[in-house]
C-alpha cells in the first residue's frame, strides 16, 4: 500500500471529497464491485504534487455494474446524472462530484494489475501508472473537455519512473 499524506492544493474541497467517495464506494461494495481510481486523485498519489486541484473523483467500473448502481443510489435518493454516451454515472453531494466510467470505454477492460493507494483514510485501488499514462494520452487525442490538461499529465507521468 502507498500512502499519501500529502494534501492537494484544494485541501478544504479534497477532505469533504473523500468522505463522500467513501459512500460510493460502499454503493459499489454493495453490487459486488471495487472500483479502481484514475485521473487527477490517481495522478496526485503517484507525482504528490501538492500544485494539482483534484475537483472530482473518477473510479473505473465494469459497465455492466452502472445499473445495479444506478439502483442503489435511486433507492438512496442520492442525486445523479447518467448518459449512455458518457459510458458512466456522475454522482452528486452539493458541490462534490463522483465519476464512475466504464472501464471498458477508457481502456480495454478492468486492469489487472494496480496499485492501493491510502490517502489519509481513503484507501483505493488505483491504475497502475503505465495505464494511466495510457488513459491520458488518449484523452489527449480525444476528450472534448481540456485536452491540453490531459496532454500536459501525461508528459508529467511519462517522467516518471514505472
Amino acid at each position: 500500500m502507498i500512502t499519501v499524506k500529502e494534501y492537494p492544493a484544494n485541501r478544504k474541497h479534497f477532505v469533504r471529497l473523500k468522505e463522500f467517495c467513501k459512500e460510493i464506494l460502499g454503493i459499489c461494495e454493495e453490487t459486488g464491485v471495487i472500483p479502481i481510481a484514475y485521473g487527477s486523485l490517481a495522478f496526485f498519489g503517484y507525482t504528490r504534487d501538492k500544485n494539482v486541484i483534484i475537483h472530482d473523483i473518477d473510479l473505473l467500473v465494469p459497465e455492466s455494474s452502472l445499473g445495479k448502481i444506478r439502483k442503489l443510489l435511486q433507492k438512496r435518493k442520492i442525486k445523479y446524472s447518467y448518459r449512455a454516451s458518457w459510458h458512466g454515472i456522475k454522482v452528486f453531494k452539493n458541490s462534490l462530484v463522483i465519476e464512475l466510467d466504464a472501464a471498458g470505454f477508457w481502456q480495454k477492460g478492468i486492469p489487472k494489475s494496480f496499485k492501493y493507494f491510502n490517502f489519509s483514510g481513503l484507501t483505493v485501488r488505483t491504475l497502475n501508472i503505465g495505464s494511466l499514462k495510457k488513459i491520458y494520452k488518449r484523452a489527449a487525442r480525444i476528450s472534448h473537455e481540456r485536452p491540453e490538461k490531459s496532454r500536459e499529465k501525461f508528459e508529467i507521468l511519462e517522467k516518471l519512473k514505472p
